[in-house]
């Protein structure tokens, strides 16, 4: 048996590995002497003989810690025992052990078919069975291997002493199983309808019956080429709660990712061991799927459960808001000028008062100038009139009125052309371009995922402000299956912005387009939270290795960004629209109505202060009156 067991390490043609021997003294351990003196310059091997009753598992740990000093680290399982051999493949298995890279070879001399037991496990991971047997006194071996999801046992190869070892079929030893499934498997996989990746469409049937639902878009592709690649049926299952992947306190998942990663706990098998105790084997249990095939953003904790195929798209988090409106502002002429323009010509009246006044009560030769005239020229001048008190002044009043003079004729020029064309060249507004600009806007509200990444990753600087905010009801979150409905209903109106995909945001400014011919949403400029984005299937899973190579295919020879492009044409017609529209038609009084508010106003501030005035004038006479009626 040692020679046979040589044999088929020296077939697979493995090197730098490390073999780990589990036994419970049923076979001879002589034998396996012998063989570890043949391998003992190229392997390192470690030997473990069980007593009826002892626990592999406390191994686990232990023997987790040599593979990953391993470069290609076996295992090999021998008894004549069927509950040892149960025992231990399931303690390997519940240690995560038992990985695609890890290969293990079952060495025994029961009967293959006492062997089938273990089949569900044996099929789903890099394992080989080798019977010992005899025939006519020659020892003699049967190497078996166990096809993935129909769990047929297919002879290999077939040891004979002093011969070679010489093979039965076309699979090699340790060969990828999975890379072509033989015998064809029906999988379990997990999906939502999620635009544009996976769209749904409903086509009537003949005679009235009912319609069915057509599934497409890029991920439905995708699946088509893996299922004929790969040779699997599959049956689509969608999650109950409508979301990705979110974590309960008590450490469980729920969404997609729950589904994924979760074992179907209805289907065990049990086994009786020598105490004729029942027990159950979680190796054996079914995934309640067996992978997704729509792509989820990696996380961290995500990845502490499934794993990740290679990244399908790189992806980036954008605002989608409602442009704002060309309506004209009845106080837009005041929009020509900045805040700050208005208070510093406010100041530079006051300053060019200060000095009028200084330099008239400085110069020996100039007429003090009275204070309450002081202004007068400055402020003639800003509103466009021309002044006399100049033109009688010294040279240097002239100077500073001159250069007054050349500023106000700079600004009214300015805020004249401005205005002109605020007129006639209306701006559409866009004033959520950054998660700043959202979080400082008290009247904006955040629609976001329920459970999805946002809603687990908003930890930290402004997104800790969003956050916060949303205790008092600023952030709403709802499934990823009604944003549509919410565009429609909430962000189509204004004072709401959704935070999603870049992607998926396209798709729903296209439908938008589609249903009204109207581009009125646009994204924001600014790109935030970068997201690696793959499907996922359970831990530890012989899937990855042979979907990885599909996707790689089909993403470098550009099928994936074709797909993805054809779902959403209308939403680079409305990347393009334009954001200044001009406009030829004549006012109307709604869009002036404020500058006659400014006029009225005027008006009654002048009225007051005739008013004011004429109670002055009349309360001074009085007075002075009295002050000659009064005998001194």
């Amino acid at each position: 048996m040692s020679e046979a067991t040589k044999d088929v390490f020296d077939s697979s043609k493995a090197e730098g590995y490390s073999v780990t021997i589990l036994s419970d003294g049923t076979i001879n351990a002589k034998s396996f002497l012998k063989f570890s003196r043949n391998l003992e310059r190229h392997a390192g091997i470690t030997t473990f003989v069980f007593q009826s009753g002892d626990e592999v598992t406390p191994l686990a740990s232990g023997l987790r810690t040599l593979h990953r000093s391993s470069k290609q680290p076996y295992i090999i399982v021998t008894s004549d025992n069927i509950d040892f051999l149960t025992s231990a493949i399931g303690s390997l298995y519940r240690g995560n052990l038992l990985v695609w890279s890890t290969r293990l070879l079952v060495i025994t001399r029961l009967p293959i078919h006492q062997i089938h037991s273990m089949r569900e496990s044996l099929s789903n991971i890099n394992a080989m069975v080798m019977v010992a047997t005899s025939e006519n006194g020659i020892p003699q071996c049967k190497i078996y291997l166990y096809i993935p999801y129909s769990h047929r046992c297919l002879e290999v190869a077939k040891w004979v002493q002093h011969k070679r070892l010489t093979f039965q079929a076309t699979y090699g030893m340790f060969q990828e199983k999975f890379k072509k499934l033989a015998d064809g498997a029906h999988l379990e996989v997990t999906a939502e309808i999620y635009p544009p990746l996976i769209l749904s469409n409903t086509r009537k049937k003949a005679g009235g019956r009912d319609p069915t639902k057509i599934l497409r878009g890029p991920l439905i592709e995708v699946l088509s080429i893996l299922a004929s690649s790969i040779n699997f049926t599959c049956s689509w299952t969608r999650p109950t709660d409508v979301a990705f992947g979110y974590q309960f306190p008590n450490g469980s998942w729920g969404g997609m990712v729950g589904m994924v990663a979760r074992r179907d706990k209805s289907v065990m098998v049990f086994v009786t061991l020598r105490k004729k105790m029942r027990i159950a084997n979680p190796h054996f249990l079914f995934q309640e799927v067996d992978f997704s095939f729509l792509i989820f953003t990696v996380l961290y904790k995500r990845a502490q459960v499934v794993d990740y195929t290679l990244p399908l798209t790189f992806t980036y988090a954008r605002f989608l808001a409602r442009k704002g409106r060309t309506e004209i502002r009845p106080f837009g002429f005041f929009e020509p000028l900045d805040t700050t323009v208005w208070y510093s010509l406010l100041g530079g009246v006051v300053i060019m008062m200060a000095a009028s006044i200084f330099v008239s009560r400085v110069l020996p030769m100039s007429p003090r100038m009275p204070l309450k005239d002081s202004p007068n020229d400055y402020v003639r001048v800003f509103l466009g009139q021309d002044t006399e008190k100049a033109s009688e002044a010294f040279w240097s009043l002239k100077l500073l009125v001159g250069v007054w003079m050349v500023a106000m004729s700079i600004v009214t020029r300015s805020y004249s052309g401005n205005l002109n064309s605020l007129l006639t060249v209306r701006y559409v507004p866009q004033p959520y371009h950054s998660v700043k600009a959202v979080a400082q806007d008290p009247s904006v509200k955040i629609v976001t995922e329920i459970g999805g990444y946002y809603h687990q990753s908003i930890e930290s600087g402004f997104f800790k402000e969003i956050t916060d905010a949303g205790k008092q009801a600023m952030i709403s979150y709802v499934e990823f299956t009604d944003f549509e409905e919410v565009v429609d209903t909430k962000i189509a109106k204004g004072g709401y912005v959704l935070m999603n995909d870049d992607l998926p945001n396209k798709m729903l400014i296209d439908q938008y387009f589609s249903k009204t011919g109207t581009c009125i949403f646009y994204q924001s400029k600014e790109y935030f939270f970068p997201q690696i984005s793959a499907m996922i299937a359970p831990k530890y899973s012989p899937l990855i290795p042979v979907l990885n190579e599909r996707l790689v295919m089909i993403i470098e020879s550009g099928l994936y960004e074709q797909w993805l492009k054809r779902e959403y044409l209308n939403s680079s017609s409305c990347d393009k629209a334009p954001t200044k529209i001009l406009v030829q038609s004549s006012l109307s009084f709604y869009n002036i109505w404020g500058m006659f508010v400014l006029l009225v106003s005027g008006f009654a501030v002048s009225l007051v202060a005739f008013v004011l005035e004429i109670l002055t004038a009349k309360t001074v006479i009085c007075l002075q009156r009295f002050r000659w009626e009064m005998p001194f």
